[in-house]
């Protein structure tokens, strides 16, 4: 059992405790949803207004002076007015069927909620001030909108983002690993790897927490929470370590979830792609419900994706029929939330979640044979949980006071079978158990009242432990015998603070400032282990009119190297010389393959800046254009050397980490200190003779990375007769990057290279909303790259691909009757571009970059009770 159980257990249950008091009866409230910008809060509470269809009616003094926050999801009335109300001493009541917003002091009319609802309704990502105002841009796709898109997992909708790539750890992946080191299916988890920078450089949070990683690439796995339990995602795509720590450096994606439901929903989807393979099936189940002071929500979700095989794609018939370019997955994931007034100030929340999931992945290392001939079978699992309780105390002042922590596991084992001439000459055992356990102590609230608003601070420290098992051998009879059996741990202890100042308010009317807010935060971070740290950034919106935000950040990010980098195993690997090189070698010559971790790396570093323009005119309601220019500068960035092992024999770039003719004695030393000893992976005996070079491609330190490019989002929200809606969005983003290994040598290119994030990516979309149907088209742009493995480097194409969707309502109330979607994606079937490779085996497309998936059509039925 972990420290973090020892020292924190009680406080967990204390608050898990406090939310299983008796609910009083129901009050149903419906919920709408909202588009509001960060502005003056009367036009804001106008705007909330108009969404639920009420007059809202406010004194002018009452608000002059007042900004509000940005209000974007699904909401009910009371909480949506109390988050466009939070940090100010005013109130919204209910009289005569109008909301009225007065002072709390003041007598008259009925309070719209007798529950002010929990901060978990309320979450801003990449700020911890409430009512804060982000100088970042965000990026928040709604349960909706992903629903209209056609989309039925997270996992889909983070790789259509953009700025997300799809390399690193995705089910997506095929090769083994053979298209970059880090771009590997090892577990068949989901997860964000914003600019390329790696899965595990992009900080992932529900609710605002951390969970525990996920296998070994030590990033979090987004399919363990089911679509139903969605109430949005948000994803700031710039530095936040200031805010969150380590892991922040692409940037912090926020998986919010609905804090409660009313009533039941089921719904049930069927689907598969039309040129074979990806026959998928979900169940999902939400139910919940709300009381005066409190609610809950309970989400359950059953699926089960088949494979797809190279037989059933035309570009892959090279490979052997039974090699599965995405592997069958079967998941089953459940969540919970819960929240509770107390009364006096007092309230508790929960989320939890459980999941587990199993895959299967071949892998024939032949053309002509099976993968039970001449290959591979994986077959993982993986069980993981969370639960993390909160309480909130409303003290003096208007300060609020919190107390949270988190107990998290993630487990994945699995067995790997190789064969070789048909039998079976390996079955290994690998097991990846991750913990979390943290706890943390806020405070937040008003310093002192300025002209233009409240100065107000985030102030707080806490504690955290992760942890990391690791067990690798092979089964021989039933019994394991370990190559591999290590635990290590890393404790981090923090404190935080932020400041938000209002200096300018457009009640001042001060000339070419419409309004002016200075932000700041730092965090210190002290890993006992590996080094002390503070990340500071700072921020400003500048507004010189109600049309056009200025937003612009500075800050410095760091990464701790994750426990997998520092405490893998080293392996050695004997493989034909032919992968690693243009030029002939005899057929018998080998090369010797390191890979594994390194014990003393440095923590990575960023310093990041991003500048936005964000014009939102009022001559065109609705409409909103960022554009954002981001650049990022990365030091100690921690990576495996090789993209690709093709050509890299004879390639002065890598010339340090490659070691040519070496000796008898230099293999020995270096296979006598690898657990498990030499794996040979050549059809001969091992000859130390035939050895022409060792490669070293264990983890390391590089000397720096740099990225730089354009984000630019656009949304156009307009009203036709008879409340019919129009809504156009669109998304893109222009990327490049450059990566210096060691000193002394000349950068080289990532962005726009093979099995690198492409320079372009867009997604465009058009939603026709009525009353009971919204038909919805979207398009998604992967740019061209470079296969740079060879030279002069062929270009592979681009690939554009259209989505459409029709979500029709058949019954009377929108809160019942039946919901039937169908969804077309991919329509035209676009494909992937052939590639070439070294080794007839390998996968003939980029993985990371162009879905296999090929069209796909699908079937949601959804009923509510």
């Amino acid at each position: 059992m972990s420290c973090f159980n020892r020292r924190c257990s009680t406080t967990l249950a204390i608050a898990t405790a406090l939310l299983l008091t008796a609910a009083p009866a129901i009050a149903a409230d419906p919920v709408h949803e909202y588009h509001i910008r960060a502005q003056a809060l009367g036009p804001a509470l106008r705007e909330a207004g108009r969404v639920v269809g009420r007059d809202v009616m406010f004194p002018a003094d009452a608000v002059a002076g007042r900004m509000s926050p940005a209000l974007d999801g699904t909401f009910d009335t009371a909480t949506a007015m109390q988050w466009l109300l939070s940090g100010t001493d005013l109130q919204a009541v209910e009289e005569a069927g109008a909301i009225l917003i007065r002072g709390r002091s003041d007598a008259g009319g009925a309070p719209i909620s007798s529950d002010p609802p929990s901060t978990k309704d309320i979450i801003v990502t990449g700020s911890r001030i409430r009512g804060g105002q982000r100088t970042s841009p965000v990026t928040v796709v709604t349960e909706r909108r992903a629903r209209d898109a056609g989309q039925s997992s997270l996992g889909e909708v983070v790789r259509a983002l953009p700025q997300s790539f799809g390399g690193g750890q995705n089910p997506g992946v095929a090769g083994g690993g053979v298209q970059g080191g880090d771009n590997e299916n090892v577990s068949s988890a989901s997860t964000i790897n914003l600019r390329g920078l790696g899965s595990d450089a992009t900080l992932t949070l529900i609710n605002g927490h951390r969970i525990a990683y996920n296998g070994a690439n030590q990033s979090v796995d987004v399919s363990q929470i089911p679509l139903g339990a969605l109430d949005r995602i948000e994803v700031v795509a710039d530095g936040a370590s200031a805010v969150y720590g380590s892991d922040a450096v692409g940037g912090v994606a926020n998986i919010i979830l609905k804090p409660d439901y009313d009533g039941l929903t089921g719904s049930a989807q069927f689907g598969g792609s039309t040129d074979g393979g990806n026959v998928q099936q979900r169940y999902d189940l939400v139910g919940g419900a709300r009381w005066s002071g409190g609610g809950f929500m309970l989400a359950g979700e059953v699926g089960h994706v088949s494979s797809v095989y190279a037989d059933e794609r035309s570009y892959t018939r090279s490979l052997d029929r039974t090699t599965t370019l995405m592997p069958s997955i079967s998941q089953q994931n459940v969540v919970l939330t819960a929240h509770q007034d107390f009364g006096a100030g007092v309230r508790a929340s929960i989320d939890a979640n459980y999941s587990h999931r199993t895959s299967r992945t071949q892998f024939p290392s032949t053309t002509v044979g099976a993968y039970d001939v001449n290959g591979s079978l994986s077959r993982p699992h993986d069980s993981a949980f969370s639960i993390s309780p909160r309480i909130e105390v409303d003290v003096a002042h208007r300060w609020n006071l919190y107390l949270t922590g988190t107990y998290s596991e993630d487990r994945v084992r699995g067995e790997s079978d190789a064969f070789s001439g048909g039998q079976r000459y390996l079955a290994a055992t690998f097991g990846y158990a991750n913990t979390l356990g943290s706890v943390e102590l806020g405070a937040e609230g008003p310093l002192l009242r300025l002209p233009a608003g409240d100065v107000r601070l985030a102030i707080g420290g806490g504690y955290r432990s992760n942890g990391l098992t690791t067990r690798l051998g092979s089964l021989a009879n039933g019994v394991e015998t370990l190559s591999t059996n290590s635990h290590a741990t890393r404790d981090s202890r923090y404190g935080f603070a932020e400041l938000s100042i209002p200096v300018v308010s457009p009640d001042l009317d001060v000339p070419g400032i419409h309004r002016l807010t200075l932000n700041g935060a730092i965090r210190y971070e002290d890993y006992a282990s590996i080094a002390r740290l503070a990340t500071p950034k700072l921020g400003f919106v500048y507004a010189p009119s109600d049309d056009l935000d200025i937003k612009a950040s500075w800050g410095r990010s760091f990464k701790s190297p994750t426990l997998y980098q520092q405490f893998q195993a080293q392996t050695a690997l004997l493989l034909g010389a032919q992968i690693f090189a243009n030029g002939p070698y005899p057929a018998s010559a080998t090369t010797l393959l390191l890979t594994g971790g390194r014990p003393i790396l440095a923590p990575e570093h960023a310093t990041t800046w991003s500048g936005t323009l964000d014009l939102h005119p009022r001559a065109l309601p609705g409409a909103d254009l960022q554009i954002t220019y981001f650049h990022i500068a990365y030091r100690d960035r921690i990576i495996e050397p090789f993209v690709s092992l093709a050509g890299i024999l004879g390639n002065s770039t890598y010339a340090s980490l490659i070691s040519y003719a070496p000796t008898p004695a230099q293999l020995q030393a270096i296979i006598t200190a690898t657990p498990g000893g030499l794996r040979n992976y050549t059809s001969g005996t091992y000859d130390p003779a035939q050895v022409v070079a060792i490669v070293d491609d264990r983890v390391r330190n590089a000397e720096a990375q740099t990225l730089k490019g354009v984000d630019i989002a656009g949304s156009y929200r307009f009203d036709l007769r008879d409340g019919q809606k129009l809504i156009a969005t669109g998304l893109a983003s222009y990327l490049e990057s450059n990566q210096t290994l060691l000193a002394g040598q000349p950068s080289t290119r990532l962005a726009g290279a093979i099995f690198r994030p492409p320079h372009w990516r867009a997604r465009t979309g058009l939603s026709w909303e009525t009353s009971r149907m919204t038909l919805s088209g979207f398009t998604n742009y992967v740019g061209p790259v470079r296969d740079t493995r060879y030279t002069p480097a062929p270009l592979v194409n681009d690939m554009t691909t259209l989505d459409l969707t029709v979500r029709y309502h058949i019954g009377g109330q929108a809160k019942s009757g039946l919901d039937v979607t169908v969804s077309a994606l991919n329509v035209f079937n676009a494909k992937p571009a052939i590639i070439r490779n070294t080794g007839a085996y390998e996968p003939t497309y980029d993985s990371t970059n162009y879905s296999v998936v090929g069209r796909f059509l699908s079937l949601t039925l959804s009923k509510t009770l």
